[in-house]
C-alpha cells in the first residue's frame, strides 16, 4: 500500500448506515403469531423482500409493516408487508437479491401509503402475459442445480395483477423435474423467493382478499 493510500478515505456505500429492520413478533387474539417490522419517518431502511422467521418451530406466515412518525411521535398505522412493499417501490435507493434500501420517507409520504389505491385489474386469464413472465423466470433457473431438463417444467400463478401505478404484480411457481421455485414480479423486477409451499398458499390467500 502506497503512502498516500492511508489517507484516502474509505467509500461508503449508501447501505452502510441505513436501518437494517428485524421482526417483532406478537399473537393475534386467536393466538396465532405474526412478524412486524418498522418503517420510521426520515429513517432510510433496509427491509427483506421475502421474510422467512419461525417462532418455536412454527413458520410465520403473515407480516406488517409499522408506520411510525416522528413529527407525530409515534405509529401512525400499519399496513400488509407485500401491499407495503410495493407501494416502497418507488421510494426505493438500490435493491439487493434479497432486500430493498428505501430512503427517508416525510410524514406526507408516510400517510400516503395507508391510502387504499382502487383495486388492480386481475390479469390470470391473459395468456400472453403469463407466457411472457413465465418464459422469464424460467430462463433465471439454473441447470443441474434448479433442473436436469424442462420437457416437463410447469408454471403456477397464485396471483397476477396490474396495478394503475406500479404495474405488474404477481407471485408464481415453477416446477421442475427436481425442485419447486418461487417468483415474485413487482413492476418491472423478478426475484427469487425462499418459500416453504405453506407460506406461498398462505401469501397467495392475503394478496386475494386484499385485491380479489
Amino acid at each position: 500500500m502506497g503512502l498516500f493510500d492511508k489517507f484516502k478515505k474509505k467509500e461508503t456505500s449508501v447501505w452502510d448506515n441505513a436501518y437494517q429492520a428485524n421482526p417483532h413478533f406478537y399473537a393475534k387474539e386467536d393466538g396465532n403469531p405474526f412478524g412486524a417490522f418498522a418503517l420510521t419517518e426520515g429513517t432510510e431502511t433496509i427491509l427483506p423482500k421475502a421474510p422467512n422467521y419461525a417462532v418455536d418451530g412454527n413458520t410465520i406466515t403473515e407480516y406488517r409493516l409499522m408506520l411510525v412518525s416522528t413529527t407525530k411521535d409515534g405509529v401512525i398505522g400499519d399496513l400488509d408487508y407485500f401491499v407495503a412493499l410495493s407501494k416502497l417501490d418507488k421510494y426505493k435507493l438500490d435493491e439487493k437479491e434479497d432486500s430493498i434500501l428505501v430512503r427517508g420517507l416525510s410524514l406526507e409520504e408516510i400517510e400516503g401509503l395507508l391510502k387504499v389505491e382502487s383495486k388492480g385489474i386481475n390479469k390470470i386469464e391473459d395468456k400472453e402475459l403469463k407466457e411472457w413472465i413465465a418464459n422469464h423466470a424460467i430462463n433465471l433457473l439454473e441447470k443441474e442445480k434448479d433442473y436436469n431438463e424442462l420437457a416437463n417444467t410447469k408454471v403456477e400463478f397464485g396471483y397476477l395483477y396490474e396495478f394503475e401505478n406500479h404495474g405488474i404484480e404477481a407471485l408464481m411457481k415453477v416446477i421442475t423435474d427436481k425442485d419447486t421455485i418461487y417468483f415474485a414480479v413487482q413492476g418491472q423486477q423478478m426475484m427469487r423467493l425462499d418459500l416453504s409451499e405453506e407460506v406461498f398458499n398462505t401469501y397467495v390467500e392475503g394478496f386475494m382478499k386484499i385485491h380479489g
